[in-house]
């Protein structure tokens, strides 16, 4: 019988929980197919993952009081992904004929734990996405109410290809970029929570995918502040590289000209952001990378990490020895890295894990 994804998986607080069965064949198709099909009368084993303790438990078999040295505990590093998880399980059931449950801990723990680690460390490096510019009112790009899951259009305007190629592509990418500008977007409450982090002298960096500048508008100091793609505050000619305020190009536009040119060589004019099939400055990367590679903590805010390279950081700091923090709306591809996961909006949990209370 096949089970449906909510049976197989639902989320708790910041862990998952995947339920799997006795029945050890099908431990093995679960391994590699988490929903996949199971006995008729396979009997249900549920997993809450908690950071990397797995306590075992007596269900229903009449084992009473449980106690630890009748089911042992069993340390587990990093059973975020199914395969690591489904190993587990089939090494437990193999030996138990009990119900296993494995407490978890939900939003509230999280945070704790977070805040814990950030005020222990005084080397800590930040990545953030466009998750925590959202309460400033810019969308992010990948979530139910992103701009390119709203809008196709946006994501060909963020393609270097279709932007050279597509005269009104561009027009309306600058119609859109006065817009943006015009609503002057400010920092919001995530983005002062983590100036608090180099006022107390522990931030090595942020590194932002963001374009906005907004943690230079919180306070941050801007060579602490590494932008991988770039800012929509300047723009830059594709022929001669000539860089200037897009205040300047952005004026034209509203005198009328939808396509404004390189004043110095007439090249086509971007914003100073890095577009789909553009190489990132190296420089920045790298000092990225070592950003990463240098701290004892590495704090993911607002970002789905699935963009390359910008996410490479992560398992950078990760393999140097970093505790890996992720706060974030909904899962992302790199949870199995992570100590600690909360899932929640970030305006709202962010100042307590950066102990920070807005007044």
């Amino acid at each position: 019988m096949a089970k449906s994804e909510p049976e197989c998986r639902r989320r708790v607080g910041q862990v998952e929980a995947v339920s799997v069965w006795k029945n050890l064949e099908f431990a093995r198709q679960i391994s590699q197919h988490p929903c996949g099909a199971g006995a008729d009368d396979a009997e249900p084993i549920c997993f809450d993952i908690v950071a990397t303790r797995v306590k075992t438990r007596c269900g229903q078999y009449g084992v009473s009081p449980i106690r630890d040295k009748d089911f042992g505990v069993c340390e587990v590093a990093n059973v975020w992904s199914h395969s690591d998880l489904c190993a587990s399980v089939r090494s437990l059931a193999g030996n138990l004929r009990q119900n296993i449950v494995v407490e978890s801990y939900g939003i509230d723990q999280a945070v704790r734990t977070a805040k814990q680690i950030l005020a222990a460390s005084s080397k800590i490096t930040v990545l953030t996405g466009a998750g925590i510019s959202t309460d400033s009112g810019i969308p992010d790009f990948r979530g139910p109410n992103g701009l390119w899951t709203k809008n196709p259009d946006a994501e060909r305007a963020a393609t270097l290809q279709f932007y050279l190629q597509d005269p009104q592509l561009r027009q309306r990418s600058w119609q859109n970029r006065a817009k943006w500008i015009n609503n002057n977007p400010q920092p919001n409450v995530g983005h002062r929570a983590l100036l608090s982090i180099e006022k107390r002298e522990a931030l090595v960096a942020i590194v932002t995918q963001n374009v906005d500048e907004l943690h230079q508008q919180a306070g941050h100091d801007p060579s602490k502040v590494l932008e991988v793609h770039g800012t929509l505050h300047r723009t830059c000619c594709w022929g001669c590289r000539d860089r200037r305020s897009m205040t300047e190009a952005l004026d034209r536009v509203l005198a009328g000209d939808p396509d404004p040119k390189c004043e110095l060589c007439g090249g086509i004019l971007k914003s100073d952001t890095i577009l789909f099939g553009q190489s990132l400055d190296q420089d920045v990367m790298d000092r990225a990378m070592q950003a990463s590679t240098d701290c004892d903590v590495f704090l993911a805010v607002g970002t789905s990490l699935s963009v390359f390279p910008a996410c490479n950081t992560l398992p950078r700091a990760k393999s140097s020895g970093a505790k890996v923090i992720i706060v974030n709306g909904q899962p992302t591809e790199m949870d199995n890295y992570a100590e600690v996961i909360v899932n929640a909006p970030i305006s709202e949990v962010l100042p307590e894990i950066c102990g920070v209370v807005e007044s």
